[in-house]
């Protein structure tokens, strides 16, 4: 099921990309550079801890890793 993102991350994420833009347009190409490529590590990640947590939410659920082909190999 969809949900949106909640406000306070919304916000924060165009705030940032705000602020990336501006400090381009000013001038400031070091620090545009720098905060985008901090926000593009930090994405990457937060993106990959998400990842392993639903993934380890799945697999520790009873039986789930038993109907895995994996599973079923080290069952027999």
């Amino acid at each position: 099921s969809w949900r949106a993102w909640p406000a306070w991350l919304r916000y924060t994420a165009v705030a940032i990309g705000l602020f990336t833009i501006a400090t381009a347009l000013l001038g400031y190409i070091g620090l545009a550079i720098f905060v985008s490529l901090q926000v593009v590590v930090t994405g990457t990640i937060l993106v990959t801890a998400y990842i392993g947590f639903l993934s380890a939410r799945a697999i520790s659920e009873e039986g789930g890793f038993a109907n895995t082909p994996i599973g079923r190999w080290l069952s027999t």
